[in-house]
């Protein structure tokens, strides 16, 4: 816990320090939030450096509490966008409530959402042992890649990678959150770029209810891992303050058998940081402002002596919300992000009993900045309008030292770019008959590429290589028309048919990479990918059970995918190139079943038959099914309420049997996780708990190479720990 209790010395510090670098874009807001965080440093300081003292923290808690308090209501951020409620949707929503999130027997937030059989990462893996860049997050399967075709944001911020679209769940404060909401099925119809597949929405919250409040949770466990986190919210007269922290380590385990371990070989360890304060204030009755700034700081061992990876990721935001009238609503919010990321992957000898540096990615600067304005409105005739914009600007480029020869890097490259994004919406639920609605969106985005480069130089003094890539830009539009009504009591139907888009990222475009024995080349002419699809289902809602079951199908257009090359015993090259046509069946199902007040039973299904019918870049592969995708997927959960305040729960998921290679030659076998948690509550808001993770220490293979290495998920995992809500 020393990691833990030193975030506390430096907390909100170091926040007030890197924000006018990060966001010069908006100056005057950060000469706000400047001075904002500054104020806060006394009391971040104070709380964490107490918060092992229950009396401390009373007696801070009873000071804050005599201080005047003034409650805001919520802002109403959905991942509709200003969109009708999930009961008024025509695609699939699945939403997670604060419960949910915070009553977990998984360490990583992405692990919980999986949950949802619809849910995955590119890797069977979760963000606890995988490297950031197969953190890719997929709905229903998809098109998985390390590159996102699903939209996640925090509050309206997009917490996909700049660079490369993955996303790092661990930057997301995890106590705070009220709500997490996935949105199945085409998604750009507001949402645009990344929003392919849906979108997930997180809801964070720290000034709902009475204030002062406030949580903190620790835990250890097996192979040296430990965490703590914490988060307080106050208030003093119309402004109220939030700090968030948290600090993980852990030892890591091995991700291969013990027989295949060389000299080389090192658990997968890691370590984490997060911090940020946010500050809200009621400018009038009628608006109010909140400016949030954050830092996250990561650092990975990734499985042998040298190979590692760090991540430092700097965000501020600002948001205004208005309600000048019950009829009508605005919000607008503005961002902006700085990350630096570096790693270095090696070459493995056969024996594994020594490693070469194969390429020292030594730093990836890259910023994102962008807005977003939402207006709302509800006619006399009761339909529901938004309109909106927003814009987006990324930038990136990785710098690198690669082909390693007699001791030393010979080359070095730099490649990357600029990405704009601008989009206009807007979306309208009509009622048509007593109980139906009439979904209606159209969305318009123009994108641009530009300052491509890939510039390579020898360190011999040979002349560079210096390719310079022509401006790209394009118009996308994402029209999408569902309806939705009750035609039974309890019963609903609902029919959408959307389309979607994602451009590629900077990653995709310019960065070639290694990856052990396995090559990839980058593809500086890939197209945008697109998708047309549809989807139809009923769901049942009554009583003790709540059913849904929907069909889809999709039709994806230029995928991103990667092509073979050449391959030796010793190195397979693949290039990205987009397949022409993918299509993708299927069917996912839920259902809850509330037995009384004491026990619970949830179950997840996901059915999915992705094939690739069109690839003029390797026609071998038609026919084939997509890399890294299970045909099925199914979850299942049971939780009992016992007296005297104990609970249990217990989760597995199932999925069948799936490639790691494009050739459909490499197979993952089908595999079963269960995690199970016991926690009893005592009152006063103090509740101990026991986990175990993987309870059955199941051996869930993650990759296989052509040599027949294969790696492998965390084996059981068993922690403990204490939350205590105030």
């Amino acid at each position: 816990m020393k990691r833990a209790l030193g975030v506390g010395t430096h907390f909100v510090q170091s926040l007030a320090n890197a924000v006018p670098g990060a966001c010069a874009p908006y100056r005057r807001l950060c000469d706000g939030v400047h001075p904002l965080l500054s104020a806060c440093v006394p009391l971040c300081r104070s709380f964490l450096t107490s918060a092992f003292s229950r009396s401390a923290v009373f007696c801070a808690a009873g000071a804050i509490a005599r201080a005047q308090v003034a409650t805001l209501d919520p802002f109403q951020v959905t991942a509709t966008r200003g969109g009708p409620p999930p009961e008024e949707t025509p695609v699939a929503v699945q939403v997670f409530d604060a419960n949910a999130l915070t009553q977990f027997p998984t360490i990583t937030l992405d692990d919980t959402l999986r949950e949802d059989a619809s849910f995955s990462l590119f890797r069977r893996t979760d963000s606890l042992l995988s490297n950031p860049t197969s953190q890719g997050v997929s709905l229903r399967e998809i098109g998985p890649s390390g590159a996102s075709r699903s939209l996640v944001t925090s509050n309206g911020v997009p917490l996909n990678d700049p660079f490369g679209g993955w996303v790092l769940w661990d930057s997301a404060p995890r106590l705070s959150l009220r709500s997490a909401t996935i949105v199945q099925g085409g998604g750009s119809g507001v949402w645009g770029n990344q929003a392919l597949a849906g979108a997930i929405e997180l809801i964070d919250n720290p000034f709902a209810g009475r204030l002062p409040s406030g949580a903190l949770q620790g835990d250890f466990g097996a192979f040296d891992t430990e965490s703590i986190e914490a988060e307080a919210a106050a208030a003093a007269g119309p402004v109220s303050v939030a700090v968030d922290a948290r600090a993980f380590s852990t030892g890591g385990v091995f991700n291969l058998r013990r027989s295949d371990r060389g000299a080389v070989d090192r658990p997968l360890a890691s370590h984490h940081e997060m911090e940020r304060v946010t500050a809200r204030d009621a400018i009038s009755s009628a608006v109010q402002a909140q400016v949030s700034a954050s830092l996250f700081d990561e650092y990975r061992n990734n499985g042998t002596a040298l190979t590692h990876n760090g991540t430092r990721i700097g965000t501020v935001s600002a948001t205004l919300d208005g309600s000048p009238s019950a009829a009508f609503a605005w919000s607008a919010v503005a961002y902006a992000e700085q990350e630096s990321f570096e790693a270095l992957f090696s070459s493995v000898s056969s024996d594994r009993s020594t490693e070469t540096p194969s390429d020292n990615q030594f730093a990836v600067p890259a910023t994102a900045v962008g807005g977003a304005l939402t207006g709302e409105w509800t006619s006399a005739g009761g339909a529901h309008t938004s309109i909106g914009a927003d814009a987006r600007q990324v930038s990136g480029e990785t710098r690198e030292d690669y082909s390693y020869s007699d001791g030393n890097f010979t080359r070095l490259r730099t490649a990357g770019g600029t990405q704009d994004f601008a989009g206009v919406f807007v979306h309208q639920d009509r009622p048509i008959l007593d109980g139906w609605h009439l979904n209606l969106e159209l969305r318009a985005d123009h994108w641009e590429l530009k300052n491509g480069h890939d510039w390579e130089y020898l360190f011999n003094g040979s002349a560079p290589t210096l390719n310079r890539y022509p401006r790209q830009s394009g118009n996308e539009a994402s029209p999408d028309l569902g309806v939705v009504g009750n035609f039974a009591p309890g019963w609903r139907w609902r029919a959408a048919v959307y389309r979607g888009f994602r451009v590629p990222t900077l990653n995709e475009f310019y960065r070639p990479y290694r990856v052990g024995n396995v090559s990839t080349l980058a593809n500086p002419n890939l197209s945008p990918e697109s998708m047309i699809g549809g989807e139809s289902g009923f769901e049942y809602d009554q009583g003790p059970i709540h059913f849904k079951i929907t069909g889809f199908a999709d039709a994806l257009d230029d995928a991103v995918g990667t092509v073979a090359v050449s391959s030796t015993p010793s190195l397979v090259t693949v290039q990205r190139a987009n397949l022409n046509s993918v299509s993708v069946l299927g069917a996912e199902g839920s259902l809850a079943w509330d037995l009384g007040s004491v026990f619970t039973l949830e179950a997840s299904y996901l059915c999915n038959d992705s094939r690739i019918l069109r690839a003029d870049a390797q026609p071998s592969l038609v026919g084939l099914r997509l890399q890294e995708v299970p045909r099925t997927t199914l979850t299942a959960a049971g939780i009992w309420h016992g007296p005297a305040g104990f609970r249990a729960e217990v989760r597995a998921r199932w999925v069948s049997l799936e490639f790691d290679d494009p050739a459909n030659t490499l197979r993952l076998p089908s595999a079963t996780v269960a995690d199970v948690e016991f926690s009893r509550n005592f009152g006063g808001g103090i509740e101990i708990y026991a986990a175990m993770e993987n309870a059955l220490n199941a051996a869930v293979m993650t990759s296989l190479t052509s040599a027949g290495l294969a790696t492998y998920d965390a084996p059981q995992m068993l922690r403990a720990g204490l939350r205590w809500h105030w």
